[in-house]
């Protein structure tokens, strides 16, 4: 049995929103910068399969030196707080990575393991400086482990996914995911318009859909940190006015909806923004709108109303930083939206 909770916290005043504008400073790239920056992901794997063919280095890769899984057992004996290897997260020995160039989204190549004379593709990638240099500090996929008893066997209570292998996060560069999401979680909360979905059985929330309500003459300060994402999903709105759409000056954003994994399929995203659009009658907001970044949520925005006024495809948008995200289901982002 689930139940549909409002995320809430005791009132206070709203501070005053920091007005600034947003400054880009283009830097002088280097020959292997303008390099990497140019290529085409084909033409690399071309240029790969020509130099390992020319040099005859393929004899070097060694497919059994890194596992591709952990199975069950293994997951199940790791307890308490001692950091564990996993698959593709191996640490760099060196304090400090080679690099091409220096700077804020300055790109590199990373070796994904300690490996010596690997050359396997799958554990070579370019990415920028930080997220490069925060390779030396992840531990891994943080798990915790409920050991076994007299009455259950052990299972694993909490995942934690490395960051470095989440897709999103790494094509879009969310360097530092845990304060970006405690600033969505800040405004959430002083809003207070976001819903949760809390299991009554196993008492834990399953669900969430965090809200803010933006305004007409809203200004931010974008944090460098966050500068990419926030900048790709302010794009959505750069042929389109809402505001002028709808003819107000209030609307409720939904940032961000996600539904625990073993729970999906049971119609909880569809209740989630629903309940935001009964919110959004109360405190009478006239428009509602948020950026579907993949098919699923984008059927679920329309099964409750939603239109698309506009979209971005990945690749189209950054060629390098998104060049993974090609799969139909999530190869684009659409920003929809509709009346209350």
């Amino acid at each position: 049995m689930t139940k549909i909770c409002e995320l809430r916290r005791p009132p206070r005043p709203k501070k005053q929103k920091k007005v600034g504008a947003i400054e880009v400073k283009e830097e002088k790239r280097c020959a292997g910068q303008h390099f990497l920056h140019i290529i085409s992901t084909d033409d690399a794997i071309r240029l790969y399969d020509i130099m390992v063919e020319k040099n005859n280095d393929i004899k070097l890769i060694n497919d059994e030196h890194i596992k591709p899984e952990l199975n069950r057992e293994q997951l199940e004996i790791m307890t308490g707080t001692k950091p564990h290897d996993v698959p593709r997260g191996s640490r760099s020995k060196e304090e400090d990575l080679p690099v091409l160039s220096t700077g804020r989204g300055s790109m590199q190549a990373s070796h994904l393991c300690d490996s010596m004379h690997c050359i396997a593709k799958e554990h070579i990638v370019v990415e920028s400086t930080e997220v490069n240099q925060s390779r030396r500090d992840c531990r891994g996929i943080t798990l915790s482990i409920k050991p076994a008893t007299t009455t259950s066997p052990p299972h694993i209570d909490i995942a934690t996914p490395c960051r470095h292998e989440e897709p999103l996060a790494k094509c879009l560069e969310l360097n530092e995911p845990i304060d970006f999401i405690k600033n969505i979680i800040k405004d959430a909360l002083q809003d207070q318009c976001s819903f949760v979905v809390y299991d009554m059985q196993t008492e834990q929330l399953v669900g969430v859909c965090l809200n803010e309500i933006k305004f007409v003459d809203d200004q931010h300060i974008i944090n460098e940190k966050n500068y990419f994402i926030l900048h790709f999903l302010n794009q959505m709105h750069k042929n389109i006015n809402l505001f002028q759409q709808f003819q107000t000056n209030s609307l409720l954003h939904i940032f961000i909806i996600d539904i625990l994994k073993n729970y999906r399929d049971y119609g909880l995203g569809l209740q989630l923004i629903s309940a935001s659009i009964e919110h959004a009658k109360k405190i009478h907001v006239k428009g509602i709108y948020a950026e579907a970044t993949n098919i699923y949520s984008l059927n679920c925005f329309k099964q409750q109303g939603f239109q698309s006024y506009d979209q971005i495809n990945y690749t189209n948008y950054d060629q390098i930083r998104l060049a993974n995200l090609i799969d139909s289901h999530e190869s684009r982002c659409q920003l929809v939206a509709r009346n209350v």
